[in-house]
C-alpha cells in the first residue's frame, strides 16, 4: 500500500485543481464574460495567502532556495517594522495589502511558480475590470465563484487526519511554520485514504474554516 506525505498529495492533485479553474472559466465565458487575471497585473499578488497545511509544506519543499527564502526574509522585515510580524495576518488583510509587499514568487508582475501556485491563488479569479483589484476592500470587484474549493479541503484533509481544528498559514509565514512543524510534514498516509477523505469534502464544499 502506497503511502505519501502532504506535499507529494498536493503534487497529486494539482492537475485536477487545474481541470476545475480551465472548467470555471469556460463556464464564466459562455456567460459573455471574460476573466480580467491576466500577467501583467499582480494586484492580488500584493495580497495576503492563505495556505492549508499540505499547502505549506509543498511549497516549502519545492521552493526551499535562498534567492526565495531571502524574498519572503525581506517581507517579514518589513511586517516588523509595521509592528505586524506577529499580527494574525488572515485576520487583517487589509493592513497587510496596504503594505502593499509584492509576492515573493511575482517577477515583472508575473507568477513565477503559476504551475505549482497556492490553491487560493487557483481560485481567486475576476471578471470585474483589474483596475478595481487595486483597493480593499472593493464591492466592485466581481469574483469567479468556485463550486468546489481546494483549498478548504485540503485544510479539511489535515484536520481529520492530524485531529485538529483547521488551520491556515499565511504564505509569508510558510518557511517558518513549517520549520516549527517539520515532523508533521514527514509523516505518511495512505494514497487511497488521503483521496478519499479529500474528495468527501471537496463535494459538497465545506463551509469555510477557521484561519490563524
Amino acid at each position: 500500500m502506497q503511502k505519501i506525505s502532504f506535499s507529494q498529495f498536493v503534487e497529486l492533485i494539482i492537475p485536477l485543481a487545474e481541470k476545475m479553474v480551465t472548467s470555471v472559466e469556460l463556464s464564466e465565458q459562455k456567460k459573455g464574460k471574460s476573466i480580467s487575471c491576466k500577467k501583467g497585473c499582480g494586484a492580488c499578488c500584493r495580497e495576503v495567502v492563505p495556505l492549508s497545511i499540505p499547502e505549506a509544506f509543498y511549497l516549502a519543499e519545492k521552493f526551499n532556495v535562498e534567492p526565495i527564502r531571502e524574498k519572503f526574509s525581506k517581507n517579514l522585515l518589513v511586517l516588523e517594522k509595521a509592528e505586524m510580524n506577529r499580527s494574525p495576518l488572515l485576520q487583517e488583510a487589509s493592513a497587510y495589502f496596504d503594505l502593499q509587499l509584492a509576492c515573493p514568487f511575482l517577477v515583472e508582475e508575473g507568477c513565477s511558480i503559476h504551475k505549482n501556485r497556492p490553491m487560493a491563488c487557483r481560485e481567486h479569479l475576476v471578471s470585474s475590470n483589474p483596475n478595481e483589484c487595486r483597493a480593499m476592500p472593493n464591492s466592485s470587484i466581481q469574483p469567479l465563484f468556485f463550486p468546489k474549493s481546494f483549498r478548504e479541503a485540503l485544510g479539511n484533509l489535515a484536520a481529520t487526519l492530524l485531529g485538529q481544528a483547521p488551520k491556515m498559514i499565511p504564505m509569508i509565514r510558510v518557511f517558518e511554520w513549517t520549520k516549527t512543524n517539520e515532523d508533521l510534514g514527514e509523516r505518511v498516509w495512505p494514497k487511497k485514504e488521503l483521496m478519499k477523505i479529500f474528495l468527501n469534502f471537496l463535494n459538497p464544499r465545506p463551509i469555510p474554516i477557521p484561519t490563524i
